[in-house]
């Protein structure tokens, strides 16, 4: 064989070659559970509800504002007065309103609709370093994925439907960690 042709055959196969990497980094990239550096909540994540701190609540939303610290972690500020409790540790009979931050329709936010002042909303918490947070996150058992919807009351069919996911989604959950618990089945002989 020329080496003409041995080289175009090179070079066909280490282009074949990147093209198939490129295309699977990018298949890879595109099913990342993450987007623009978010996470994705699933609800069944290990600890999520009780020793990571997160929390769904229906709560009323008052004093939205820009953070005036332009560095700050969060663009905005408001008020919480929770209503109730859909899971986590956020009791609103020891909490009537707590400050939150939360960052609204940009790249590193699943929050793409700005609830009115003294809304009712359904928000996925979170008590962190700098204290309560609504998550960036997207939270499938939240509607649209977003983590702050603003909805009519507790009645509200988007409220039920997310009882619903976190009911699923924490029934899943218990039945990974029993079956973590369990010991492994012996391996049955030929």
């Amino acid at each position: 064989m020329s080496s003409g042709i041995r080289l175009f055959k090179t070079r066909a196969t280490n282009n074949s070659c990147k093209n198939i990497l490129l295309s699977l980094t990018l298949i890879c990239v595109c099913t990342s559970p993450c987007r623009a550096g978010m996470g994705l909540r699933t609800g069944e994540e290990e600890g999520l509800w009780d020793e990571d701190g997160y929390g769904v609540v229906l709560a009323t939303i008052r004093n939205i504002h820009k953070n005036p610290d332009a560095a700050g972690y969060y663009q905005f500020l408001a008020t919480l007065e929770p209503r109730a409790s859909l899971c986590g540790e956020i009791d609103p009979s020891l909490y009537p309103s707590v400050a939150v931050g939360f960052n609204y329709d940009g790249t590193g936010t699943s929050v793409k609709e700005m609830p009115a002042e003294g809304a009712t909303v359904m928000t996925v918490v979170i008590r962190g370093e700098k204290g309560l947070g609504i998550v960036s996150d997207y939270c499938t058992f939240m509607p649209g994925s977003s983590s702050l919807v603003a909805v009519s009351g507790l009645d509200d069919p988007k409220v039920k439907e997310t009882l619903k996911q976190l009911q699923s989604a924490r029934k899943a959950a218990a039945a990974k960690a029993a079956a973590a618990t369990q010991p492994a089945a012996p391996a049955s002989a030929p």
